[in-house]
């Protein structure tokens, strides 16, 4: 702890609790300020989170239901054209096409589950955001009892009777 600044000499009267000294707090005011501000900035991202993450959800299921809708009417149709093909009705060309279709149907309900499965992955990213608000909370906490701490304050109402530290000196808190 540095002595930033003496505010009693020797023979001055003080009350309880009347400050003593100035104790520079410049380190932990800049810590203080840094964890304000990633506690803000990690509130923020978890409120942004919140307020789209079941909407992103529910677009998400909305598009693996149609992809799987899609994909489950093309493999009918690609199933009518190859007995059609069976047939001689349509040329093998048609049946390749719709071949094709199912294979492209069935990569589009393969993306639109991944996306979901990345969607819901975020779920996880909300506890983690929760996590380290609470630890930055703490951190804070802890950082503001140091700063009440390093108040050098006169323990009772009486006379000071010698100063034995200077300003820029190191005390023991």
């Amino acid at each position: 702890v540095i002595i930033k600044d003496l505010l009693v000499e020797a023979g001055d009267m003080v009350a309880e609790g009347q400050m003593l000294a100035v104790i520079d707090t410049t380190g932990l005011e800049a810590e203080k300020q840094a964890v304000e501000a990633e506690l803000s900035a990690v509130s923020a991202q978890l409120a942004a989170l919140e307020a789209t993450l079941p909407f992103q959800e529910a677009e998400a299921e909305s598009r693996v239901a149609a992809a799987q809708e899609n994909l489950q009417q093309t493999k009918r149709e690609a199933a009518a054209m190859a007995e059609l093909y069976h047939s001689g009705a349509v040329s093998e060309q048609d049946w390749q096409r719709a071949q094709t279709a199912v294979a492209a149907q069935e990569a589009q309900a393969q993306t639109a589950a991944a996306h979901a499965a990345q969607i819901k992955s975020q779920s996880s990213q909300l506890g983690h955001y929760r996590e380290q608000i609470q630890a930055l909370n703490s951190h804070l906490k802890l950082l503001e009892e140091k700063l009440d701490f390093s108040q050098m304050k006169a323990p009772t109402a009486g006379q000071v009777l010698a100063v034995q530290v200077e300003i820029g000196a190191v005390a023991a808190a």
